[in-house]
């Protein structure tokens, strides 16, 4: 708390006169005989006080330091420092500094204070005190000891005005009756703490915004909240405050006030019925300021608990006419979907983007049920979740990504299905759609020739030390490409390679890449890596196209001759690729990586 000024002093009474030249002459007589004073009369003194001795466990102490000296011209300014034990501060530093002249001697003080409240019944302390003077002098003060009880020690009728802010002109012309008024307790803060939810009946799955404001016509110097409702029954989602945000003047009961929001939520009702959101309690202390016809203003400092009511929701039933299937998205959604080419040949795959979103709570809502008319294969999805923030209104994002896959030339057309949603705006059901999209699948290219070797590594196509260095590029490139130029120079240096017999080198070379494959822990990542390495191996053992999908090697090789043990371990490789790659986030797949991995060593062996 800011302390007091001091009290008029004898001699200062009203104003003018002989006795206002009296005061300036003792004021210069005082200034002379501190220039005279020796150093040992200009010395600092420091004190500290915690008050009161004894406090209940919800009320305040004040932790006071001063510093004082008899001369003008030094300089009692200090900063403190100090550690606190079953205490944490609530309000401060409140800074003060006072010259006074009592019986013909000078003081100066500067005085800081600390509005201090305990944690737990028992001892209380402020340790460690320290005041550190300019220039570079520390001193150090005893501990301060007060005593925590459980029962409040204070009355609960507030304190009298201090009477050293009683005006004197005022204290003179003032009545009995206004001299009695005078004595009132001072005035409690102006603040106030409401809880307000919009919409107050909403539809079950309605995003419903709850915020806590404070109203308050003083100063706030410090607010700690006491207690937040839980939300039982609703999914939630913080609302940041905006870092600057300004006061917002509204009127509180025909008074203006300024208006602050304290904490912002979005409540989703899971379910229709009555709720009950638990009140709020916070605990502020305000700065208010009385002002005066004469004199100084009275300013004090004031601690408040405030709490808000309770909050009740009733939440509607969704319609009974749900069209179908409806599976419980509510908001005001939109559905796109696109195909990232329109034409493609045989051996190769197209991509689906299915994307629904839009204003709403889309938690829970499943992927959509795509069927592809005959001569169309579509892989399972991968799936991405987004909630974002649009003011305080929640934004739901759902994407799936599909590879649609032709087994047979022609023209088809994939269709999305509808999605039901309820519009709680318009109270009524509705229907997200998206457009068809057509595809051509085109028969596949008519197989080429073997490779030429590119440019750069023409010159190292001859010579023992051919894959000697391949095998340092394939580390260089990467697995996909390092493994393809290692291949190449196998197959410039021996000829096109038949069916089991794959050179040392490049088996070697492709066993060490699957080494470095092995450290890598994201799923997904992992099977693109592996399927990457397979494809340029298939292709240049048995000539099978790099876009065959991989649920397709199997039959590939059969299909060319290849040795049926190898086709059935290829088939159940490309199984475990194509699960790793649309494994869930919080899927255990450490234990499938090794397996794929194990398996591709197996298929080498075999194929040496």
């Amino acid at each position: 708390m800011r302390p007091h000024p001091p009290s008029p002093s004898p001699g200062r009474g009203e104003s003018g006169g002989r006795g206002g030249q009296g005061v300036r002459s003792a004021w210069l007589l005082a200034l002379l005989l501190a220039a005279a004073l020796p150093a040992a009369a200009r010395e600092i003194r420091v004190e500290a006080s915690l008050e009161p001795p004894v406090i209940g466990l919800e009320e305040t102490a004040t932790l006071t330091l001063v510093a004082r000296t008899d001369s003008l011209d030094a300089n009692p300014h200090f900063r403190p420092d100090f550690e606190l034990e079953n205490l944490q501060i609530v309000a401060g530093p409140f800074r003060s500094e006072d010259v006074s002249y009592v019986n013909g001697a000078i003081s100066r003080s500067f005085r800081i204070a600390f509005r201090v409240r305990p944690l737990a019944v028992g001892k209380a302390r402020a340790h460690s005190i320290a005041l550190l003077l300019p220039p570079g002098q520390r001193v150090e003060l005893e501990d301060r000891t007060i005593t925590v009880q459980a029962e409040p020690t204070r009355p609960t009728r507030r304190p009298m005005r201090d009477p050293r802010f009683e005006d004197p002109i005022e204290r003179l012309m003032r009545s009995p009756f206004d001299r009695e008024m005078a004595r009132r307790p001072p005035r409690d803060p102006a603040v106030h703490l409401r809880a307000e939810l919009t919409p107050t009946n909403p539809w079950a799955g309605q995003q419903v915004l709850y915020t806590l404001y404070l109203y308050t016509r003083d100063d706030i110097s410090a607010i700690m909240p006491r207690q937040l409702p839980t939300f039982r029954g609703f999914w939630t989602k913080d609302i940041p405050l905006p870092p600057s945000a300004r006061p917002e003047m509204v009127d509180l009961d025909g008074v203006r006030h300024a208006r602050v929001v304290l904490f912002q939520k979005a409540l989703f009702p899971l379910r229709a019925g009555r709720y009950t959101i638990e009140p709020a309690k916070i605990e502020l202390v305000a700065r208010v300021i009385e002002p005066r016809v004469f004199g100084p203003s009275y300013v004090h400092s004031e601690t408040a608990r405030l709490s808000t009511a309770p909050q009740v929701l009733d939440v509607r039933p969704l319609p009974a006419s749900a069209p179908p299937g409806f599976a419980g998205a509510v908001g005001r959604l939109g559905l796109t979907a696109r195909l990232d080419r329109a034409e493609l040949r045989l051996g190769e795959a197209a991509t689906l983007t299915v994307k629904l979103s839009g204003p709403g709570n889309l938690q829970g809502v499943a992927e959509p049920k795509i069927t592809l008319p005959a001569g169309l294969t579509l892989l399972p999805p991968q799936q991405q979740a987004e909630d974002s923030l649009r003011g305080t209104t929640v934004t739901g994002e759902r994407t799936w990504t599909y590879a649609v896959v032709p087994d047979r030339p022609g023209s088809y057309t994939v269709h999305v299905p509808e999605i039901p949603y309820f519009d709680p705006a318009g109270g009524a059901y509705r229907i997200a759609a998206a457009p068809q999209l057509p595809l051509h699948a085109l028969p596949r290219l008519p197989p080429a020739g073997p490779p030429a070797a590119p440019r750069h590594t023409a010159a190292l196509a001859g010579g023992n030390g051919a894959f000697a260095l391949g095998s340092r590029l394939a580390l260089w490139l990467g697995l996909p490409g390092g493994i393809a130029l290692l291949l190449l120079l196998a197959r410039r240096r021996r000829g096109t390679a038949q069916p089991g017999g794959l050179p040392a080198e490049a088996c070697e070379t492709l066993e060490r890449c699957l080494g470095e494959a092995r450290g890598e822990t994201r799923p997904r990542q992992a099977a693109a890596r592996l399927e990457e390495a397979w494809r340029e191996l298939l292709a240049l053992q048995w000539e099978i196209p790099s876009g065959t999908p991989p649920l397709r090697w199997g039959e590939a090789v059969a299909a060319r001759g290849g040795d049926p043990a190898v086709a059935d371990e290829l088939q159940r490789l490309a199984e475990e690729l194509t699960y790793l790659r649309h494994a869930p986030q919080l899927s255990e797949t450490a234990s499938l990586i090794g397996e794929a991995l194990d398996r591709s060593h197996r298929l080498l062996r075999r194929l040496r």
